[in-house]
């Protein structure tokens, strides 16, 4: 079964202005801890383990990692893309200081940027807002 277009507008929807101002506590702070089992902090870590200067964040939320995390320089090269306009907006007035380039795409479709390739790609807390079964989003 094939995913809509209605389907994506649908699972995106949610990532309103007022949603994302309580984001973070919401879903990083109690979502991530209590129904996946997997704070914040570990997340970050990972973040900082595997950033490289030259990043892609597809599914971007609010930016908290990209925002806390240790990029390897201060120069360092960060693009975002995501559907969701609201999200793409808080996220790059949160990471104002990378000067980020901006993407608005469907992460269920083949990402095609007219930029040079990056290093390294973060998804996190995406899965699970994409409408359709986890083999249709695995493809």
């Amino acid at each position: 079964m094939s995913v809509t277009r209605e389907q994506v507008l649908a699972g995106q929807a949610v990532y309103t202005k007022p949603m994302l101002a309580a984001y973070d506590f919401l879903v990083l702070g109690f979502s991530n801890c209590l129904a996946w089992n997997c704070p914040a902090h570990r997340l970050e870590a990972h973040y900082n383990r595997h950033i490289s200067a030259n990043h892609l964040d597809v599914g971007v939320g609010t930016g908290y990692f990209l925002d806390r995390c240790r990029f390897p320089t201060p120069t360092s090269r960060l693009a975002l893309t995501d559907l969701n306009k609201n999200a793409l907006a808080f996220t790059t007035r949160r990471l104002a200081r990378y000067r980020p380039d901006v993407y608005r795409r469907n992460a269920l479709a083949p990402i095609i940027l007219d930029a040079a390739k990056f290093d390294s790609v973060g998804m996190n807390n995406l899965l699970y807002c994409l409408p359709g079964s986890m083999r249709s989003k695995a493809v």
